[in-house]
């Protein structure tokens, strides 16, 4: 309990020196990944009118379709 309060604490703190999309998305998989296993990390947003949701941020680091 105590690792995961430390980890939000320095999420939030990395998230307020955030300037661009890529440096948020970069710092949320880094920090996420010290208390989850994963291999990709996406944001959505999601459309309130319609059933669906759009690609906000993609993880850089990654090779996506179409690069």
């Amino acid at each position: 309990m105590e690792a995961e309060r430390r980890i939000l604490l320095e999420l939030g703190n990395d998230i307020t020196k955030v300037r661009n999309k890529t440096d948020l998305i970069t710092v949320l998989s880094n920090k996420i990944r010290e208390m989850f296993t994963f291999s990709h990390s996406i944001v959505t947003l999601i459309n309130p009118d319609h059933p669906s949701y759009t690609p906000f941020l993609l993880d850089p680091n990654l090779p996506h379709p179409g690069a």
